[in-house]
């Protein structure tokens, strides 16, 4: 009886720590399962997610988008050129003025005394001109009969000859005042705008104090310059100004509608800046755009023909230059090519060689790519056009 009970309570230990065994293994087991699990999410949280596109091949104008302010086509310092006070103003500053309008008019009674006196002095020399060319007559009609002396001959036709350049000197002085006169009364050389006004009616004015009086600045058209970078110039210059195509925006990047017209490019680069300059013209009938105002132009002088567009965020810069990542729908994993940039035309960056149209590029979480990682796209849709158009 004895033996019987004490063989049933060591099966009953045996059973115990086969049970605690079993507990502790199946401890171990949940625990390597737990971590390898964990160990799983963690990897799959590592793999970025990205975006992808496909490059395009299409057509695009050669655009250049160049910021510049507007200048008058010409502008004109008004300078008196007598001495004198001012004695009348005929504008009113800001006013638009027209060719050969009156603008300032400065005092001349000195200058038409001396005109008087001028002319006066002229008919004194008239009148002794004209009874000397008598004596002179009959000078000669004597000597012909040699009733006359030689020397007396030679000093009336002297005189004569002295009398004729006063009258000729009385002249130019003539001219010469009514020239200064005419100057007093200041006109404007072009059609224009009027600045605001130096001097005030009374002040006076010296002509070596070579001081403007006003500017006029002609603003209908107006005209812009445009700084084209070197490489484009080659382009530019083969096409025909009449061809070329400026559009205008404000500094609020709102459209500017006038009409432009490209009227010269300067004789050369500056080498300075690597930059050609190109005038254009601008219609400005309602004066509403005036030198100083900032400007954009979009140029269009030319296209990229059957080129390969990728969105410009797909393209970064590294130490080695500009480059893309691709991603490799097979091996699910992206690729670092370096590319060659043509040219960025707003949101479009136009690629000269590194890619082609049946690549898939990275447009998004490019800052966890490493060239050969492993990477999950996140827009499914795209990637499968993207293999679509691989396929086909």
């Amino acid at each position: 009886m004895f033996d019987k009970t004490k063989k049933i309570i060591k099966e009953i230990i045996i059973d115990k720590k086969q049970i605690i065994i079993g507990g502790i293994m199946l401890c171990i087991v949940t625990i390597v399962v737990s971590l390898v699990a964990s160990k799983k999410k963690k990897h799959e949280r590592d793999i970025p997610f990205i975006n992808v596109t496909t490059p395009k091949r299409q057509t695009l104008p050669l655009t250049l988008s160049v910021p510049s302010t507007f200048q008058a086509t010409a502008d004109v310092s008004i300078r008196n050129r007598v001495d004198g006070a001012i004695k009348k103003v005929y504008f009113k500053e800001g006013q638009h003025i027209k060719e050969g309008d009156l603008l300032i008019e400065i005092d001349d009674e000195l200058l038409q005394t001396q005109l008087r006196q001028a002319e006066a002095t002229k008919a004194k020399d008239a009148a002794s001109l004209s009874q000397s060319e008598k004596e002179l007559m009959r000078n000669t009609q004597l000597a012909k009969r040699d009733m006359a002396s030689k020397s007396a001959f030679d000093k009336v036709e002297a005189t004569t000859k002295g009398l004729r350049a006063s009258v000729a000197f009385d002249q130019a002085l003539i001219d010469s005042l009514k020239i200064q006169i005419g100057h007093a009364r200041i006109k404007s050389p072009i059609n224009g705008t009027a600045g605001f006004l130096k001097v005030a009616v009374g002040n006076f004015v010296r002509q070596s104090e070579n001081v403007p009086l006003v500017s006029i600045k002609k603003i209908n058209p107006i005209t812009v310059l445009f700084e084209i970078p070197e490489r484009f110039v080659p382009a530019l210059l083969k096409s025909k100004m009449e061809s070329i195509n400026v559009s205008l925006t404000d500094i609020e990047d709102k459209p500017i509608k006038a009409n432009t017209k490209v009227v010269a490019f300067n004789s050369g680069v500056d080498t300075k800046s690597g930059t050609l300059w190109v005038k254009v013209e601008v219609e400005n009938k309602d004066l509403t755009q005036r030198p100083g105002m900032s400007v954009v132009g979009k140029i269009q002088f030319g296209e990229h023909k059957n080129a390969i567009t990728i969105p410009v965020e797909s393209l970064q810069i590294g130490q080695d230059g500009a480059f893309v990542f691709t991603y490799d729908k097979k091996n699910k994993i992206v690729q670092k090519k370096p590319v060659v940039v043509k040219d960025t035309l707003d949101a479009v960056v136009v690629i000269e060689s590194g890619i082609s149209d049946t690549d898939i590029v990275v447009t998004e979480g490019q800052i966890r790519l490493t060239n050969g990682a492993k990477a999950v796209i996140q827009n499914e849709n795209e990637a499968i056009k993207a293999s679509e158009k691989v396929a086909t």
